[in-house]
C-alpha cells in the first residue's frame, strides 16, 4: 500500500513542474512546488465501482518539479523520494516515473485553473478489475 501512495505522489509531483517549456500548456510557468490537497481511488471489480476512499491534504505530500526533468515527492514524515518526469508531445499528460519503483504512470491533466489542477490515472484493465486516481494539487 505505501509503494501505492508513493506512485500517487509521484503523480502529483508531475504537477509541479513549472517553467519548464515542455509543460507550457500544461502547468502554469511560476514556481516549481505544489502541494496535493485531496486524493481519491476508486476501486473497480469486475468493471463496477466498489469503493471510494477520499485521503484529505493533511496526509498528502508535495512535489518539488525541476527544470531538469526530475524532482522529489517530500512527506511529513520521512526522507524525500526522487523521480523523474516528462509530458507527452501533446502536452495533456505528465509521465512520471519513481526511481526507487522504476515504475512509470501516466497522468491525463484533466482540469487545469491556473494556481490548481486534477489528474487521473488508472492502474490495471480498465475493462476489468482497476484503480482511478484521482489528484487535485495546488500550487505553492
Amino acid at each position: 500500500m505505501k509503494n501505492f501512495k508513493s506512485l500517487i505522489a509521484m503523480a502529483v509531483l508531475a504537477i509541479a513542474v513549472v517553467g519548464c517549456s515542455n509543460l507550457e500548456n500544461v502547468l502554469p510557468r511560476s514556481g516549481g512546488v505544489w502541494a496535493a490537497t485531496s486524493q481519491t481511488v476508486n476501486t473497480y471489480v469486475g468493471g463496477s465501482l466498489v469503493d471510494t476512499e477520499v485521503t484529505s491534504a493533511d496526509s498528502l505530500p508535495t512535489y518539488n518539479f525541476r527544470d531538469d526533468n526530475t524532482g522529489e515527492t517530500t512527506y511529513q514524515v520521512g526522507d524525500p523520494e526522487p523521480f523523474t518526469w516528462t509530458t507527452n508531445s501533446d502536452n495533456d499528460q505528465v509521465i512520471i516515473t519513481d526511481q526507487a519503483l522504476n515504475l512509470a504512470l501516466t497522468f491525463d491533466v484533466i482540469e487545469n485553473n491556473g494556481k490548481t489542477q486534477k489528474w487521473s490515472t488508472i492502474i490495471g484493465d480498465a475493462n476489468s478489475d482497476y484503480f482511478e486516481f484521482l489528484l487535485d494539487l495546488e500550487r505553492q
